[in-house]
C-alpha cells in the first residue's frame, strides 16, 4: 500500500507542472479565428465597426487584477512596419458605438484632423510623426502611461488597432482589427503581442 501511494505521489507530482504551465493559456475563438492567450485574458467584446463590407472585425479582450510587469514585443518599425498615424487616449471602451454615434471616420480623422475630440471627450486624436515612430517611443508612451487606460494605436499597413494599458492599470483593454482574409498571419502577430507581455 505504501508503495502504491508513494507511486501516486509521484505520478501527481510529475505531472503538477504540466498542468499548471496549461492553465497559464486557454484558447478563445473570435471573429473566426481561435488564439491561445495568457489564461489572465478575458474576451468581453466582438465588434464588426465596418459591418457593412464585412472585411473586418474588431476584437477586445480585458484582463483585470494584474498590472503590465513588462512588454518586449517588436518595434514599430518591424513587425507592426507601415505608417502609424494615430495616437488615441480611450476613456470608453465601446470604441465602435461611440465612432458609430458620432460619425468619426478614422482613415478620414487621420488625413484631415490632426487633433481631434468627440463632443463627449471620450478619445482624443494626435498626428504623430515618422521619427517618433522609428525610434520606438510609442510603445514606451503606452506603457508609461499613467491614468490613461486604454490606449489606442491605428497601424495604416493593415487598418490594425491596438489598446494597450499604462503599467499602472490593474483593468486594461486590448483591441485589434482583424483581417479575414489572412487570419494565419493575424493570429501569429496577435500571439506575438500577447507573449510579449509579462505581468505581475
Amino acid at each position: 500500500m505504501t508503495r502504491a501511494l508513494l507511486l501516486i505521489s509521484a505520478v501527481l507530482l510529475t505531472l503538477a507542472p504540466s498542468s499548471e504551465a496549461a492553465q497559464q493559456q486557454k484558447k478563445i475563438t473570435a471573429c473566426g479565428i481561435t488564439y491561445l492567450v495568457p489564461a489572465g485574458l478575458v474576451n468581453v467584446d466582438m465588434q464588426a465597426l465596418d459591418s457593412e463590407s464585412g472585411e473586418r472585425c474588431l476584437l477586445a479582450f480585458k484582463w483585470s487584477g494584474k498590472k503590465i510587469k513588462s512588454y518586449s514585443g517588436p518595434p514599430l518599425d518591424s513587425d507592426w512596419k507601415g505608417l502609424v498615424d494615430i495616437f488615441i487616449e480611450i476613456k470608453n471602451q465601446d470604441l465602435a458605438a461611440t465612432a458609430k454615434q458620432e460619425g468619426f471616420n478614422l482613415n478620414e480623422a487621420s488625413k484631415d484632423q490632426p487633433r481631434y475630440s468627440d463632443k463627449q471627450g471620450l478619445f482624443l486624436l494626435h498626428k504623430l510623426d515618422q521619427t517618433q515612430l522609428n525610434n520606438g517611443r510609442m510603445y514606451k508612451a503606452i506603457l508609461d502611461a499613467q491614468n490613461k487606460t486604454p490606449v489606442m494605436v491605428r497601424t495604416g499597413l493593415h487598418g490594425k488597432v491596438v489598446f494597450m494599458a499604462g503599467n499602472n492599470s490593474k483593468s486594461a483593454s486590448y483591441t485589434i482589427w482583424i483581417n479575414k482574409e489572412d487570419k494565419s498571419q493575424e493570429r501569429a502577430s496577435i500571439e506575438k503581442i500577447f507573449s510579449s507581455m509579462s505581468f505581475k
